[in-house]
């Protein structure tokens, strides 16, 4: 979670520099915008290639009481 919470603060803090960097040299939005595009898209796909986790099993005990 400590990374995740990393990553988003460090694009968080360089998107909006980024964008207005590309803006000035392209004189348009349009390059910022389909590196955000980009970049959440290539976020998406790592998450979906994350290896599901199953679920616990609800009818199993956690732990075991003498009777």
């Amino acid at each position: 979670m400590g990374i995740i919470v990393t990553a988003d603060g460090v694009a968080e803090a360089v998107s909006p520099m980024l964008v207005g960097y590309l803006r000035d040299v392209t004189g348009s939005y349009r390059a910022g915008f389909t590196w955000l595009i980009v970049v959440a898209l290539l976020g998406a796909a790592a998450i979906a290639m994350l290896p599901r986790v199953r679920g616990r099993d609800p009818t199993t005990p956690t732990s075991r009481r003498a009777a």
